[in-house]
């Protein structure tokens, strides 16, 4: 099995529409990035997640309702809390030696992707989208 990986952004519906409650994580997030990432996971055809900087969420599935959070990728990357959240996460996925987990674009993403793979073995690939190595 293929999942794809769809980081969050900072850009949220909630910056134009404070009143906007809690909305599916796919439409939570406005960055153009994201709209291209997420164009290209639905049209992918695989199960696909967001990542979430937030310990509450983790991988979020896209018809999943959140709320409006505020936190970055490095206060993120050093939250044990979230990785443990994330591993289990990937454990109830089931992810195993013969599924792939591709992350898109944000390679500084990966140490939380790679929380949730743990030790099940899954093949782990950066796929880039948007951005292009130099």
């Amino acid at each position: 099995m293929e999942v794809i990986i769809v980081p969050c952004t900072d850009a949220k519906i909630w910056d134009e529409q404070p009143d906007a409650g809690r909305v599916a994580a796919k439409n939570a997030y406005t960055k153009p990035v994201f709209l291209k990432w997420k164009e290209h996971a639905e049209k992918s055809g695989s199960v696909w997640f967001i990542l979430s900087t937030w310990r509450e969420y983790g991988l979020i599935k896209p018809d999943h309702l959140i709320e409006n959070y505020d936190r970055g990728i490095s206060a993120a990357c050093g939250d044990q809390v979230l990785k443990d959240r994330l591993r289990a996460q990937g454990e109830e996925h089931n992810w195993g030696k013969n599924d792939r987990v591709i992350l898109l674009d944000c390679d500084w993403f990966e140490p939380l992707v790679k929380a949730a793979i743990g030790d099940g073995g899954a093949q782990y690939e950066l796929r880039e989208i948007c951005y292009r190595r130099k």
